[in-house]
């Protein structure tokens, strides 16, 4: 069977899988929080997780059963990255300002511009 077919699926596999990344550490990780996630962070983990992903179904795909042990490490490297991700939003949730931090922060920042 040509391969050209199947290569298409898993790019295909690849967008989906980083866009419900994106999409699901947002939403389970609040705004709040995974706005104070620099970018690289973000787009590292979640690119490492679709690619994950996507290694996990190629193993599925290539041996005889679904279930052989390349395709649990994949998905258990891909677990590791989804509790690394949980991990890192929870560092920067006990990392955020509080309230009482943003007012003086605000007071300072609006003393010094006058």
């Amino acid at each position: 069977m040509p391969q050209h077919p199947i290569r298409l699926a898993y790019v295909v596999e690849f967008l989906a899988a980083l866009m419900v990344a994106l999409f699901t550490w947002g939403e389970l990780g609040g705004p709040e929080h995974t706005d104070l996630i620099p970018w690289y962070w973000k787009s590292g983990l979640s690119v490492c997780l679709s690619l994950g992903i996507v290694q996990a179904t190629r193993a599925m795909v290539e041996a005889e059963n679904a279930w052989n042990p390349k395709s649990v490490r994949w998905l258990l490297a891909s677990l590791a990255l989804a509790a690394a991700m949980g991990l890192l939003t929870y560092h920067y949730h006990l990392q955020e300002p509080l309230d009482q931090d943003r007012e003086t922060l605000e007071e300072s920042t609006a003393a010094s511009a006058d």
